[in-house]
């Protein structure tokens, strides 16, 4: 088909094939090679990307700690107000408790007295009860000797 468009025999269309096909060789291998001082320009702008990339990579992480920081801040500073509301409870009670101690103190005192009071009154009653034991016994006695004293003697049993 080439031979007929061109009118030439196989052989030169070969040739000129051939030479066709080395100088797009020659083109394709000049074309791959990169110049030093592009590929020393391309390699120091990879280097500033590289740097700049790192950099705001740096700065990311540093502003991730920063709120986390912030955020940790914050949970301890809501745990110790938290714990300061529970210790403030604490003391209301405790002061609420210690108000009531004079109260307490003068019902002791009170209760102190009576009991005293019921100790004197029971050592008394004590005493009452073994005089009027004693009173008793000896009423009894007098009341034997006296009902003895009324009977008249009994006659002796014959044997």
């Amino acid at each position: 088909m080439v031979q007929e468009r061109t009118g030439r025999s196989y052989s030169t269309v070969k040739e000129r094939l051939v030479v066709w096909q080395q100088s797009r060789e020659q083109e394709a291998a000049i074309s791959n090679e990169i110049p030093a001082d592009i590929r020393a320009g391309g390699d120091e702008l990879t280097r500033q990307i590289w740097a700049s990339v790192q950099r705001d990579a740096q700065r990311k992480i540093l502003q991730h700690q920063n709120a986390a920081d912030v955020d940790i801040s914050m949970v301890r500073a809501e745990q110790l107000d938290m714990r300061n509301r529970e210790l403030e409870d604490q003391l209301a009670a405790t002061r609420a408790q210690a108000a009531r101690i004079p109260d307490l103190e003068q019902v002791a005192v009170g209760l102190r007295d009576e009991l005293h009071a019921a100790q004197q009154q029971l050592m008394q009653q004590t005493a009452d009860n073994a005089r009027l034991s004693g009173e008793a016994e000896t009423l009894r006695i007098q009341v034997g000797e006296l009902l003895a004293a009324l009977r008249p003697p009994m006659p002796p049993v014959a044997g």
